[in-house]
């Protein structure tokens, strides 16, 4: 017969029902059943209480409760700054948290306080804390309870290490982030959080822009090799400019205030506004358009004031001029011409072919040998599918070559075509002359539309640059050159960015980082090191340093293509003349938010490449970043040492480095394994930590940079 005994398990979260089946008269089943019950809830405990014991050192040696005459010994610390309480409670957790950071390899057992003696503790720290040896040795006060002995012991401990600053003003040794995020960004400091609103991926942004038309004008004269050619006009005093373009040397003269006569200064202006907009569809864009202009460029006469004159004879004929009894051959390779049957096509005449006639035989090889004449040829090509064209028949023809308008960085060749007889060219065009006509604008203003973009360009970076120095306090040693290089981003498509420097800058972040916190905080350990380097490299801390500072008014992200005019004011813009207009040197673009923190380390990047370190610490006390200030390391962190005698065991590791070792106690540490606890000399931790900032610095210098 079979006897049937129920039991409960407590062991699990969830209650669950079994049975135990012992056979009739088998008692020592039975008694192995009956010491499995006592011991049931025992177990139970130590299965639901085992996530927060994380030493076995943290165990009660003893259940009872606390002895009142402990609890009325027991002490409270208060932080003045931020209130945090250091407890008999907490305490023990603290020391074992600050402990677990230490980082150790497959070698080194876990880092833990070690406690000694019974009612009267004596705590050991770890050795690998970078602690002089009377600040890893405690000795606490006699209590009735082992435990609470503990406590005590691991309190004094805590308190004397907040004040060797290894724990925080909330008494952490390491600050808490939100995992993954990092939305709860914190400056190292102490001045509080940063920004949380996250910006999204793609930002729209008012950037700093120096064009605008208002109520008064500035002229800045133009010079292509030294000639007069054009004036640029807009509301905003220019600095002079001295620059190559396509292998010219152009230059823009000081501002000089333009004066109007008062009866006719509307007409003045609005005839400014037309000729710029002609000139650049013609040159630059090949489309016209219908937003107003933020600035004129106009021919200019020898007293260098607007030339109305020649503003009105294109304006006379904006679409071109058909009479051609006008033209000589010192036009040649200078006029601008227009084929009525493919509008929009810019041409530049080379020469006028009287010796050839629309009914003229093609020569073999040529474009237009595959039609018996050139009226047949021009009639095939230029009728569409729902418009027959049909080119004139009498007339000369005239010799062309595309007119070739030229993005940002890409310019007209400098020298003229060749004035070869031949009229087959693989550039040239033949055209009707009876098709064509001729734009009534100079040759020098040609000149200044051709190099306008450019020069617009250079004008607004330089801007953005000239704003970003002062307003961000930027040291003067960096040139405007580099601030535009720095502030560049890969999606305007120029032919540099800053993604070089922001490479370069990403290492001085790196590296003045680390040593700034190796210096600040002599008595923490490299793990505790790390994360808050992690912290103040990290791109969302750069991010939020870069809204901080406004950072995103000075970006350049416009591509380099004109066909889509940006010069141009919004529609919304009131007239200069409006007593409720208001004028705001920006304009908004749109790139993406990564750009921030790019910008920050180009800067850094770009202010090494100007004056090294030194002037990198100026610059990042600008950027408001944690490189210590902007006093150079050689005056913070000056200290004089005799040199030491390095030990014999060393002489064979200077001669295969081929190199002389200065102090005998950083060569000791740097070889120093963490596990190796019988010397008073620290592991190579902290100096790893340094290392790490930059893997060429030498040993050598260390002494500069350690306490």
């Amino acid at each position: 017969m079979v006897g049937y005994l129920q039991s409960r398990g407590r062991a699990r979260k969830r209650a669950s029902t079994f049975i135990v089946m012992i056979p009739k008269g088998d008692g020592v089943q039975l008694e192995r059943y009956q010491a499995l019950q006592q011991k049931e809830p025992e177990v139970a405990r130590v299965y639901q209480t085992r996530h927060a014991v994380n030493h076995e050192e943290d165990v009660d040696d003893d259940m009872d409760e606390t002895d009142p005459v402990d609890l009325a010994a027991r002490e409270r610390y208060v932080v003045p700054s931020t209130g945090a309480v250091l407890s008999y409670d907490n305490s023990l957790s603290l020391l074992n948290h600050l402990c677990s950071l230490i980082p150790r390899d497959a070698f080194t057992p876990a880092h833990k306080p070690k406690y000694t003696g019974e009612f009267e503790q004596t705590l050991h720290l770890p050795r690998a804390l970078p602690l002089s040896s009377q600040d890893l040795i405690f000795e606490g006060p006699p209590r009735r309870s082992k435990q609470e002995a503990k406590r005590a012991v691991a309190f004094i401990a805590v308190k004397r290490l907040k004040e060797l600053d290894v724990f925080d003003e909330y008494l952490l040794p390491l600050a808490k982030y939100a995992d993954g995020e990092e939305e709860e960004v914190q400056s190292i400091t102490g001045d509080g959080k940063l920004k949380r609103e996250i910006p999204p991926n793609v930002m729209s942004v008012r950037v700093r822009d120096p064009w605008y038309i208002g109520q008064t004008l500035w002229s800045h004269a133009i010079l292509v090799e030294n000639t007069v050619v054009a004036s640029l006009i807009t509301s905003t005093v220019l600095p002079p400019q001295d620059l190559i373009i396509g292998g010219s040397e152009v230059k823009t003269l000081p501002a000089a205030l333009l004066e109007f006569d008062e009866d006719h200064e509307h007409e003045q202006r609005l005839a400014m506004h037309q000729f710029t907009r002609c000139g650049v569809w013609y040159n630059n864009t090949s489309r016209p358009f219908s937003l107003p202009f933020s600035f004129y460029l106009v021919p200019i006469t020898p007293d260098r004031l607007p030339d109305f004159e020649a503003i009105q004879r294109l304006l006379a004929y904006p679409e071109g001029n058909t009479d051609w009894s006008e033209i000589s051959e010192e036009d040649h390779d200078k006029l601008m011409v227009i084929c009525r049957a493919q509008f929009g096509s810019i041409h530049v005449l080379r020469r006028i072919r009287e010796d050839l006639t629309p009914l003229s035989t093609p020569l073999p090889g040529s474009r237009e040998a595959t039609s018996p004449t050139y009226h047949e040829y021009w009639t095939k090509k230029w009728s569409k599918k729902n418009r027959r064209v049909v080119s004139p028949t009498n007339g000369p023809i005239l010799e062309t070559f595309r007119f070739q308008r030229s993005n940002i960085g890409t310019f007209l060749i400098g020298s003229s075509p060749s004035s070869s007889p031949t009229h087959i060219a693989r550039d040239g065009r033949l055209l009707p002359q009876a098709s064509c006509a001729w734009l009534p604008i100079s040759h020098s203003v040609r000149q200044a539309f051709e190099v306008l973009p450019v020069l617009c360009h250079r004008i607004t970076t330089e801007y953005r640059a000239r704003c970003a120095r002062y307003e961000l306090n930027l040291p003067p040693s960096i040139s405007t050159n580099f601030i535009i290089e720095a502030f560049t981003i890969p999606a305007a498509s120029f032919p540099f960015s800053n993604q070089r420097m922001e490479t370069l800058g990403d290492a001085v972040l790196q590296l003045c980082t680390t040593v700034h916190l190796l210096n600040r905080y002599p008595n923490r350990h490299e793990g505790q090191l790390t994360k808050l380097r992690q912290q103040v490299v990290s791109n969302r801390y750069l991010m939020y340093r870069a809204l901080d500072l406004g950072l995103e008014q000075f970006v350049n992200s416009e591509i380099a293509n004109v066909s889509k005019w940006r010069y141009t004011l919004p529609d919304d813009t009131l007239p200069y003349h409006h007593e409720t207009g208001r004028f705001s040197r920006v304009v908004t673009r749109k790139y993406p938010r990564r750009s921030l923190q790019d910008c920050m380390e180009a800067l850094l990047g770009a202010s090494f490449l100007a004056g090294g370190i030194p002037v990198a610490l100026q610059a990042g006390a600008a950027l408001g970043l944690e490189l210590g200030g902007p006093l150079p390391w050689f005056i913070r962190y000056h200290r004089i040492r005799e040199p030491t005698t390095i030990a014999p065991a060393f002489v064979a590791l200077e001669e295969s480095l081929n190199y002389k070792f200065q102090q005998n106690h950083l060569v000791t540490e740097s070889l120093t394994h963490p596990s190796f606890t019988f010397s008073d000399v620290p592991s190579y931790q902290r100096l790893e930590f340094l290392g790490d900032g930059n893997l060429l610095f030498p040993l050598s210098m260390v002494q500069t940079l350690t306490m």
